[in-house]
């Protein structure tokens, strides 16, 4: 984060970033990278880039044979996680950041991710993720508006033909927008 922001960084909260968005607090992005069960050499797509740092952290979870793509709907956010992305060490083709009007709708043709995390609210449960989701080991991270002022965060873990889901917390997002 930039210079001014350390505090807090350090205090755990979110951090206003170009695109009228926030990063997600520290302790809530390792919570989601936690809840995921990522692994080495999984596939992961970010809906959303925030701040970057979830697609950073990610990235050294599932080490130079796995995957991390990100899709952005805001061109300033977009070019805000590209720069933090690079600030980390990583080159553009190690995390890469796409600029897609829909996030909602994943990246298309590019499936079977093991993870696919919606790195922000939405107003509905995104089925058509699940189909771009690996058929053995898939899961998908999506936190739901349920209340005025909260979203509550659902896992959903996908084997073959099998989905279950667990209602981990409540929480506070900005939204996914598509």
């Amino acid at each position: 984060v930039e210079k001014e922001n350390h505090l807090l960084a350090a205090c755990d909260i979110p951090i206003s970033v170009p695109g009228d968005v926030t990063t997600s607090a520290y302790g809530v992005i390792l919570w989601i990278l936690t809840a995921t069960e990522l692994k080495p050499n999984d596939r992961v797509l970010i809906c959303g880039a925030k701040g970057g740092m979830t697609a950073v952290l990610a990235k050294h979870i599932v080490g130079d044979n796995g995957e991390v793509s990100v899709i952005e709907w805001n061109e300033e956010t977009a070019q805000w996680a590209r720069d933090s992305i690079a600030r980390h060490g990583f080159k553009p083709d190690s995390i890469k950041v796409t600029l897609q009007d829909d996030v909602t709708v994943g990246s298309g043709d590019e499936g079977y991710w093991n993870t696919i995390i919606m790195n922000g609210s939405i107003p509905k449960i995104p089925y058509s993720l699940l189909d771009q989701l690996d058929d053995e080991e898939g899961r998908i991270l999506f936190f739901m508006q349920n209340h005025r002022q909260s979203q509550t965060c659902w896992v959903v873990h996908k084997n073959e033909s099998i989905v279950t889901q667990k209602e981990l917390s409540r929480f506070r997002f900005t939204p996914i927008y598509g």
